[in-house]
């Protein structure tokens, strides 16, 4: 984003999504494996291009997708087991450059905006317009618009004779915040005794951890420790899409200041995991949102510390001390997340594959792919369920837009 235009993009996107902001964009810039481009729509003006009213943009990243063991999270019949062998001959990975429309590194609705007025299919024929144009540019195999809210999002789906096809995987796990909290205790008080004895179990557990925050400079001296904890987690994930440099870390704390919130997490003076957030900036009519973004970890000290339960319930208090209305916490670890309170909100993407052969395994897969069922557990109290339901999921965040 042009400096001179940042102020108008930033008021555009303003309580959409933190990850299309010009200082997001500005972090992830000097990131060396993500080449990121945005398209932009503005009004005409007869005053010249560089006054024309923003309307509409899509952020776009190339990014390098391995599919690893899909068969984790997705429930396989018979079709799809062969399907996913020709995907993944000898259980090799499935590996692929892709331009994606969207955030490949989190979760959620963060890939485009547009003003009012415009229809579903409007979007969607400048989105694919889009990609056809950076495809003349630079090629990839395939074009994902990721994480679109089922029947509120922008659906390429409807445009299958393009190539587009629409997939479901595992919902985004989310902590929905109530603003009369004032710390964990209230969050807390809220769940039912399970859930209530499970935190104060977790806290039990890491008592024995300190937790250090860190600045931009402590991020900077740190980055190798902290990208080596984050590939500790991130390379056994069943489908990556991209990753973290050692850099990035010390960037976005320089460039969000408090609401990127990085947390050292240290035993006996040693760094053994660290956990870090991004806070959406409110403006009028909205509230703040919590993304927890990355986690990192030594396996021997979470399996004996509870130190990834520990930062789940980190990102909770961080949330209630913002002032936040919800936690998202992304689509991993669903059982875990929902034991505390977390509640699937679920999400799907649009795929087209440049390569004909593949565009029809992916309609296949777009008819017979389901995800594993997940049932929730009963975390909440009944009258803060209550609050949940009236609250709704129209916006996909149990929250208020």
């Amino acid at each position: 984003m042009p400096g001179n235009r940042a102020d108008e993009w930033d008021q555009l996107i303003a309580g959409r999504s933190v990850y299309m902001t010009s200082s997001y964009l500005k972090a992830m810039e000097g990131h060396p494996e993500v080449e990121t481009r945005l398209a932009v729509w503005a009004a005409t003006s007869s005053a010249g291009e560089d006054s024309a009213r923003i309307t509409g943009a899509v952020v776009f990243q190339r990014v390098l997708i391995e599919s690893r063991a899909p068969a984790g999270h997705l429930k396989l019949g018979w079709i799809m087991r062969r399907v996913n062998s020709i995907l993944h001959p000898g259980g090799r990975p499935l590996t692929f450059s892709a331009w994606v429309a969207g955030q490949s590194l989190a979760s959620g609705p963060h890939a485009h905006i547009f003003e009012p007025g415009l229809t579903d299919l409007e979007a969607a024929r400048r989105v694919d317009s889009a990609f056809r144009q950076l495809a003349q540019k630079s090629r990839a195999s395939a074009w994902i618009l990721k994480d679109q809210l089922p029947g509120a999002g922008l659906s390429l789906c409807k445009m299958r004779r393009r190539g587009w096809t629409e997939l479901s995987f595992d919902p985004v796990m989310i902590v929905p915040l109530q603003p009369d909290w004032h710390g964990i205790e209230d969050w807390m008080d809220a769940l039912r005794t399970k859930a209530r004895s499970k935190v104060k179990s977790i806290l039990h557990r890491s008592g024995g951890v300190d937790l250090e925050e860190l600045d931009a400079v402590q991020a900077e001296a740190m980055a190798d420790v902290l990208y080596g904890l984050y590939c500790a987690v991130y390379d056994r994930a069943s489908v990556v899409m991209g990753g973290l440099a050692p850099g990035d870390f010390a960037r976005l704390k320089r460039e969000h200041g408090q609401d990127f919130r990085l947390v050292a997490y240290r035993i006996e003076g040693r760094v053994v995991g660290f956990q870090c957030g991004l806070c959406s900036t409110p403006t009028a009519g909205n509230t703040r949102t919590i993304e927890a973004y990355f986690v990192g970890f030594e396996p021997a000290f979470n399996k004996e510390m509870g130190l990834y339960q520990r930062m789940l319930v980190e990102f909770v208090r961080w949330g209630i001390d913002r002032d936040a209305s919800r936690v998202i916490m992304g689509r991993t670890a669903l059982e875990i997340k929902s034991g505390i309170g977390a509640l699937p909100i679920p999400l799907t993407l649009s795929v087209r594959f440049r390569h004909p052969v593949l565009r029809v395994l992916m309609a296949i897969m777009g008819r017979l792919l389901v995800a594993k069922p997940f049932v929730p557990r009963r975390a909440w109290r009944e009258e803060a369920t209550r609050i949940w339901t009236d609250r709704g999921t129209e916006t996909g965040y149990l929250g208020r837009e």
